[in-house]
């Protein structure tokens, strides 16, 4: 009998019978009185009737009661898995399941509780990140990027003789969501600069809207494209260069930078992962690329469903009980970096020694601060801990900076920076070592997303 693996996404799920094609379902539920009807039905009502149908069930999976409705998240999510299983499970006596790495130990549990009340024979159980790394990234550090609707997420896929999930930074507030609208309102005013027709007009051109997107966004080339919209047996037409959808994305994908550059280890070539969701955003991985010494591999549909069939004989139990299977053997060939991505590093300091390549001032929020023998300690404390140092203070409430986070000072006229966090500091989006030398036009980076830093040099 065939085995099974169910692929759980922010966005849906992903079914995948050996030897067969995927079958989606998106993560949409439509709510009417005690009945819930959920993927494409759902999905083309999303827009027109926004109360009623529900998105963020897989995305932020729990026992959370759906405001204004007697049905929890948890309930869509158990309705979706039912109505999928019930169209593909025939023969079936083995499932997998590919969870998304951003899940905690109680929405795992909730997710396993849910396929066994629907009576799925659950064999198996891996982060995605683990079940779609199929290959080893030899003298680079490998590391699989995903998002959910207001969130991503990144983790190392450690390399032994087994490829391990490591290291995980989840980012919340800023995920699909975040983007999609971005592009949503920059093609909107598109259509009214050029027709003056306006998508958001009402609930079925503006349903229109979002069901055209993702088509819109796949033809996003290097050349300006023309969108059609029909909309009331007319049909509307705007030009969109390039540059204005990787505009609209400029900070979401600022970002997906930092994230990535925290986990690289200093001095470290990278290999990074896009899941399906993410290889779909245009100028993702060119962003990304840009990182320098950086290899971006785009992952094709169902890539966890696909890893966790290729390797079911090592999902892990124990004691007879299912447990999360943390590791699992590579099987295909390892990745070959190209010459241009080793020929390309990233933006990283110099060590010039001429004059006007000596930084002497470091700029914050349009102040310069003079840098001399004596260290100027940037963090979130306010005072000196030691009588000789100097303080720049950043708010308290910034994420990943710590109290003494780095300090910089003149070492025989050169600028030097110290790196002190447990979080990590980052010149030019670069993780850098204990200590590292600056030049006027680094931009020194601590905390994500942080704040910036800018070193020149004042006669």
């Amino acid at each position: 009998m065939p085995a099974m693996a169910l692929e759980i996404a922010a966005d849906g799920v992903i079914a995948l019978r050996e030897g067969g094609q995927p079958v989606s379902e998106p993560a949409f539920a439509l709510l009417e009185g005690n009945e819930i009807t959920t993927g494409e039905p759902a999905r083309k009502l999303f827009r027109i009737r926004p109360r009623q149908v529900q998105s963020r069930f897989w995305d932020q999976l729990g026992e959370d009661e759906i405001p204004g409705t007697a049905f929890l998240q948890a309930d869509l999510a158990h309705a979706q898995l039912e109505a999928l299983w019930a169209r593909c499970s025939q023969d079936v006596d083995a499932v997998y399941l590919v969870a998304p790495d951003s899940y905690d130990r109680e929405q795992l549990g909730l997710l396993l509780g849910l396929a066994e009340d629907c009576q799925l024979p659950v064999q198996g159980m891996a982060p995605a990140s683990v079940a779609a790394s199929t290959r080893t990234a030899p003298d680079r550090q490998l590391i699989h990027l995903d998002a959910g609707l207001s969130s991503f997420t990144a983790s190392v896929v450690d390399q032994g003789r087994q490829l391990r999930r490591g290291r995980q930074i989840r980012l919340p507030s800023v995920g699909l969501d975040t983007l999609r609208d971005a592009w949503t309102r920059m093609i909107g005013q598109s259509f009214v600069d050029a027709t003056r027709f306006d998508p958001f007009h009402d609930a079925s051109s503006e349903q229109a809207l979002f069901e055209a997107l993702p088509g819109w966004l796949a033809s996003i080339g290097d050349e300006p494209v023309t969108l059609s919209l029909d909309y009331q047996g007319k049909q509307f037409e705007t030009r969109v260069e390039p540059y204005e959808v990787i505009a609209a994305a400029e900070a979401p994908y600022r970002v997906l930078q930092q994230l990535v550059s925290s986990l690289r280890e200093p001095g470290q070539a990278l290999v990074v992962q896009l899941s399906e969701r993410l290889a779909q955003l245009p100028g993702l991985a060119a962003a990304l690329g840009r990182l320098g010494e950086t290899h971006v591999v785009t992952l094709a549909p169902a890539s966890g469903a696909r890893g966790a069939l290729a390797r079911r004989e090592e999902f892990a139990r124990r004691n007879g009980a299912l447990v999360l299977t943390q590791a699992l053997s590579a099987v295909d060939e390892p990745f070959e970096a190209s010459q241009d991505d080793m020929a390309t590093p990233a933006p990283a300091p110099s060590s010039g020694q001429e004059n006007d390549q000596r930084a002497t001032h470091v700029v914050w929020r349009g102040v310069a601060h003079a840098l001399n023998a004596t260290a100027l300690v940037i963090g979130t404390a306010t005072e000196a801990e030691q009588g000789a140092e100097r303080v720049l203070a950043l708010p308290p409430e910034t994420s990943g900076v710590s109290a003494r986070h780095c300090q910089l000072r003149l070492l025989d006229d050169t600028a030097i920076v110290t790196d002190m966090s447990r979080y990590g500091t980052f010149v030019n989006g670069r993780r850098v070592g204990p200590e590292t030398r600056l030049v006027p036009g680094d931009v020194l980076r601590v905390g994500m997303p942080g704040e910036e830093l800018l070193m020149i040099r004042l006669a």
